[in-house]
């Protein structure tokens, strides 16, 4: 296959990630709810579990700053919600360093869950 031996999730329960960041986070209902700050779990095909986490981010954009949109566009003054919804995420790769990378549609197709951290623990 194409998941290493170690990978103890590979024929395994699908929901285990998830099941526990519902144990220790509250749920975010939908991405327009999410903010920067919140966890976002992702998995890489439909039928499988969730095997990455990131946290959501706000990327300035390159040309003069302002909030951006999940796709990257840049909204006017007048549409820009006082906070700017999430259009990254700060995430590692296995044997690379932790990366600033755009939330792309790629990786918005692949988000399996958003969970707040809770106020107090």
């Amino acid at each position: 296959g194409i998941y290493p031996e170690y990978c103890y999730l590979r024929n395994g329960p699908l929901a285990l990630l998830i099941q526990a960041a519902g144990r220790h986070f509250l749920a975010v209902a939908s991405f327009a709810e999410s903010r920067a700050g919140d966890l976002v779990l992702f998995r890489f095909r439909p039928h499988l579990a969730a095997k990455h986490a990131g946290i959501l981010a706000c990327m300035a954009s390159e040309a003069g700053g302002g909030a951006m949109d999940a796709a990257g566009e840049r909204l006017s003054a007048e549409y820009a919600p006082s906070q700017p919804p999430p259009n990254a995420f700060i995430h590692a790769y296995e044997q690379s360093a932790v990366t600033l990378s755009a939330l792309v549609p790629a990786w918005r197709r692949r988000i399996a869950g958003i969970y707040r951290f809770p106020e107090r623990i």
